[in-house]
């Protein structure tokens, strides 16, 4: 996932399955992941600077 000041990309499986949104609010964004039953998940996060 790639969160700017006004887009939100997710990227699945390496890439082989991507999703861009674009949005504008004076708020963080707050991003929540559903799914209809569990599943296994990695999820990497990292900060970068101005």
């Amino acid at each position: 996932m790639f969160i700017d000041t006004s887009s939100v990309e997710f990227f699945i499986n390496d890439g082989e399955l991507v999703f861009s949104e674009r949005y504008y609010t004076e708020h963080e964004p707050r991003i929540v992941l559903t799914a209809d039953k569990p599943v296994m998940t990695q999820i990497t996060a990292y900060n970068l600077s101005k």
